[in-house]
């Protein structure tokens, strides 16, 4: 809770206008940087592809050479600018989802999450990283619950290596909740994921929620899995968590 921070006199809050977003993917990693204008529109700023180098071998989980590949990125950045946010590929979580008493409190809810998620992964429950969504039921006497988790470690590993290269990194998420962000966020609508390279893209953010597009879109989105564009797509919506 930030209800009791209190700014200095003379010191006015500075409201985040560019950040970036950075989706992993099986060869390689995708990066944009977006910037916020006056009137809340975002726009793609910097867009980069970085390749693995030879040198680089499987086993390395954590892309060690994206902390240089990170530095040049950032020297023109001003340091407070250096925010992003991670997008992962599913092959790294686990979801599943799961029903439970609707009694549950906000605690015991949690924990039931954080067990099922530890029992997928088959490692402790202190070892996991999760997030989760409670979705509408039909029995009022039961709550259906999604949920998202990937090794703690992993999410340990990923902080050291984008504090050391000079950035901060609020928040991990998975590719799908990446691309629908920035599909529902984008100007146009879903035919310009297609009709538009990825550096003309605009978006508008905070973007309405409407459950209706929620779901055209994300059928508009099914088609780009596998495609270049899907991986800007994550970039992108990884990006505007990051402006958040």
């Amino acid at each position: 809770m930030r209800s009791g921070l209190k700014l200095w006199p003379g010191f006015p809050f500075r409201r985040i206008t560019s950040a970036w977003g950075i989706a992993l993917g099986d060869h390689g990693v995708t990066l944009v940087s977006l910037g916020q204008t006056a009137d809340r529109e975002v726009r793609v700023q910097r867009a980069l592809h970085l390749s693995p180098p030879a040198w680089v071998q499987a086993s390395d989980n954590y892309h060690d050479w994206l902390v240089e590949s990170l530095r040049e990125a950032s020297e023109q950045e001003v340091r407070r600018h250096r925010r992003l946010v991670l997008a992962l590929p599913m092959s790294r979580c686990q979801s599943g989802q799961f029903a439970c008493p609707a009694a549950l409190d906000a605690d015991a809810l949690q924990a039931e999450v954080q067990l099922e998620a530890a029992q997928h992964l088959n490692v402790p429950a202190q070892e996991v990283s999760f997030d989760f969504e409670v979705l509408a039921a039909d029995e009022p006497s039961i709550q259906h619950v999604h949920w998202l988790a990937c090794l703690r470690s992993e999410v340990h590993a990923w902080r050291k290596h984008t504090r050391a290269a000079g950035w901060r990194l609020p928040a991990i998420e998975h590719h799908e909740q990446a691309a629908l962000r920035a599909a529902l966020a984008l100007l146009g609508g879903a035919g310009n994921l297609r009709a538009q390279p990825h550096r003309d893209w605009r978006f508008s953010w905070p973007s309405p929620t409407d459950a209706a597009a929620d779901m055209a879109i994300g059928e508009a989105l099914q088609a780009l899995r596998g495609t270049p564009a899907w991986a800007w797509l994550c970039a992108c919506g990884a990006g505007l968590r990051a402006l958040s």
